[in-house]
């Protein structure tokens, strides 16, 4: 049997249609989850993502699962059309698009 790993375990998700920038004809978000308390002097957690909100584009991305520069008190997203075409922030300001996140910092 496995030993359990003790951590600190905090999620959250980004405001609906907010924070959303341009990048390259696509689009990037800044995920911040200081609310989850995350120590800097440990190892950085490790995060789950989805992307949820409504909209024709929502199932017609790449990389909402995929976490860039990820620290204790955050990370970075970036979303791509599938098929190469255009998608602005407006798409996900449009749609309410948002980031669900879940993180785990293994404190032992």
């Amino acid at each position: 049997m496995a030993n359990a790993i003790r951590g600190i375990v905090g999620s959250g998700r980004t405001n609906p249609g907010e924070g959303w920038q341009p990048y390259n004809n696509n689009m990037y978000i800044n995920v911040d989850t200081s609310s989850a308390n995350f120590r800097s002097d440990l190892e950085t957690p490790v995060y789950v993502i989805s992307l949820s909100g409504s909209g024709a584009k929502v199932g017609e991305v790449v990389g909402a699962a995929a976490v860039y520069e990820p620290t204790d008190r955050g990370f970075r997203v970036y979303l791509q059309h599938f098929r190469d075409a255009s998608l602005p922030p407006s798409q996900a300001q449009e749609g309410g698009w948002y980031i669900n996140w879940t993180g785990v910092q293994n404190i032992d």
